[in-house]
C-alpha cells in the first residue's frame, strides 16, 4: 500500500480515531503549510493565519469526501493544496485585490477545485516540480524552499545559510533556479502539460 492510499484510507475510515490521524497528517504536512504561507505572503494577506486557511480546506475536503466523493484524480495532498489556494483566491476576490488576475479566475465560493482542466494541470505540474526539486542538491532545495515556500527575503536566507550578504544569497538562488530550469527543460512532462 503506497503513501497516497494510506492517507486516503485513513481519512475515509469509519473509525473517528483513524480518520483524525489522517487529517492530522495532512494538517502537519510541511509542504502544504509552507505553500499556504507563501501564497498568503505573496497576496499580502498578512491578517489571515495559514492555519485558518488549512482548517477551512480540511473541512471542505472532508465534506467533499463525505457528500460528493473524492475522485482520486490526484493525490489528497495536491487536492487539499488546491482547495486552500482557491480559498485564498476567494479572499482576494472579496477584497477586490487585482492579484487574483495573475492566479486565474475561480468561482466565488473558492471550493470548486478540479472542475476545470487548468487547475488539474497546475496540480500535476506542482507535483512534478516537487519531484524535480528532489533531484537538486539539498542546499539548493533548501534555498528554493526558503525563497518560494517560506517567503524569506535574500537577507534572511543569507543569515540562515551563513552567507556574507544578501547578494550571495541571490546568486545562490539564481544558480539553483538555473539548475532546476535545466532539469525541468529536460523533462518531457512539461512539454505536454
Amino acid at each position: 500500500m503506497d503513501e497516497q492510499t494510506d492517507v486516503y484510507e485513513l481519512i475515509t475510515s469509519a473509525d473517528n480515531r483513524v480518520r483524525n490521524k489522517g487529517y492530522k497528517l495532512l494538517y502537519m504536512d510541511e509542504v502544504i503549510n509552507n505553500f499556504i504561507k507563501s501564497r498568503l505572503a505573496s497576496a499580502n494577506l498578512n491578517d489571515i493565519e495559514s492555519d485558518d486557511i488549512l482548517h477551512q480546506g480540511l473541512v471542505i475536503l472532508q465534506r467533499r469526501i463525505l457528500e460528493r466523493g473524492f475522485r482520486k484524480d490526484s493525490k489528497v495532498e495536491t487536492y487539499l493544496t488546491s482547495i486552500c489556494l482557491n480559498l485564498i483566491r476567494s479572499e482576494l476576490r472579496k477584497r477586490g485585490n487585482s492579484k487574483i488576475d495573475s492566479w486565474g479566475d475561480l468561482p466565488d465560493d473558492g471550493t470548486e477545485v478540479f472542475d476545470d482542466s487548468i487547475d488539474e494541470r497546475q496540480a500535476e505540474r506542482f507535483e512534478m516540480l516537487k519531484k524535480d526539486m528532489k533531484k537538486l542538491r539539498e542546499n539548493c532545495q533548501q534555498v528554493l524552499r526558503d525563497f518560494y515556500m517560506r517567503g524569506l527575503m535574500n537577507a534572511e536566507i543569507a543569515e540562515n545559510r551563513g552567507l556574507a550578504n544578501p547578494n550571495q544569497a541571490k546568486k545562490l538562488a539564481d544558480r539553483c533556479r538555473k539548475y532546476l530550469r535545466k532539469i525541468t527543460s529536460e523533462n518531457p512532462f512539461y512539454k505536454t502539460h
